[in-house]
């Protein structure tokens, strides 16, 4: 009872189930919305992977400078896989000039967002917000949509709301080949001799076509954010698990961003996919791509165990390994 109270007095509420968005309408997510932006450009053709552009920490915008958050000089010359490891919200301008609000939404709600992923109805699951120039007129007092409103969305700042899950399905589509998932709660079910009498199957949900080619490049472009240098996940590496990657730091007008991290493994043929939001917690990829590292060490030092029987014979528990950082 009194383990009870202390959690239900927590203040940071660990009752409330942040992967569906229960405890609110959702999050901003930052930069890990460029993959949906880098999806748009590829498909409507609007880029190929070797176009640049150059960041000098900013544009100028409506009479002021919109910055990068490279701010000191900015990033220099960038491809689209340097514009998408090292996060360069410069890039990502361009990209949302070039596709228009409405071309983003289309994708975004295509891919998922702004919708519930198919979750039972009693884990009060949120579908987030996809915002565009018409919602904007119909429910808020801010006027007609900007320019401003289509660079924010195309980093995944302004209106834009979505959930862990969402995000996890997104990567999920990604590393899959292109197909957005109905997350399942239960894999299978046995009965009390153990045998087996239900066993989950997966659920497809409709969704935007994506050739393969596009899904390659953003694949290849969440590969460089974790194994490039300068890429803002190369906090997240593990020897021997190829991990692709993006980060995501979600800020707000009043309180510290939210850190976000999601990624996929292994590169070559994924078996997992992430979604880290770590609520007021700063840079994602200081924040939360070391929490998804743990999550992965712990997902692929289980399997290894199991396989190798190695864990039976030093007499000690999986949950009891340490692992280094």
């Amino acid at each position: 009872t009194e383990d009870y109270q202390r959690l239900l007095n927590d203040p940071g509420k660990p009752f409330i189930d942040r992967s569906t968005g229960k405890g609110g309408s959702g999050y901003p997510p930052g930069s890990v919305f460029k993959i949906v932006t880098a999806i748009a450009a590829c498909e409507e053709g609007v880029i190929e992977p070797g176009t640049t552009f150059h960041c000098a920490g900013g544009i100028p915008v409506a009479g002021k400078f919109k910055r990068c958050h490279q701010r000191r000089g900015g990033h220099g010359t960038l491809d689209f896989y340097g514009g998408f490891a090292k996060s360069c919200d410069v890039y990502y301008y361009h990209l949302g000039d070039l596709l228009g609000p409405e071309n983003i939404a289309k994708y975004a709600r295509g891919l998922g967002l702004g919708t519930t992923s198919g979750l039972p109805d009693a884990l009060m699951e949120k579908p987030g917000l996809v915002p565009d120039p018409a919602w904007k007129i119909l429910y808020t007092s801010e006027g007609k949509w900007g320019r401003d409103d289509t660079l924010n969305i195309a980093i995944g700042q302004g209106h834009l709301l979505v959930t862990p899950i969402q995000i996890a399905l997104l990567t999920s589509f990604v590393a899959n080949g292109g197909e957005l998932l109905e997350p399942q709660i239960l894999s299978h079910r046995r009965d009390g001799k153990g045998n087996l009498t239900w066993q989950c199957e997966k659920q497809v949900r409709d969704s935007i076509p994506v050739s393969p080619e596009t899904l390659q490049e953003v694949r290849e472009a969440m590969h460089h954010v974790v194994i490039d240098r300068s890429g803002t996940g190369r906090g997240v590496r593990i020897e021997g698990i190829d991990i692709a990657g993006k980060t995501g730091t979600a800020e707000h007008d009043r309180r510290p961003s939210d850190a976000w991290f999601t990624c996929f493994a292994p590169y070559e043929d994924p078996q997992i996919a992430i979604a880290v939001v770590v609520e007021e917690g700063g840079h994602g990829g200081e924040t939360s791509a070391p929490i998804a590292r743990e999550m992965l060490m712990h997902y692929f030092e289980k399997d290894l165990y199991r396989e190798s029987d190695q864990l039976a014979k030093t007499g000690v528990t999986f949950d009891s390994l340490e692992e280094t950082p």
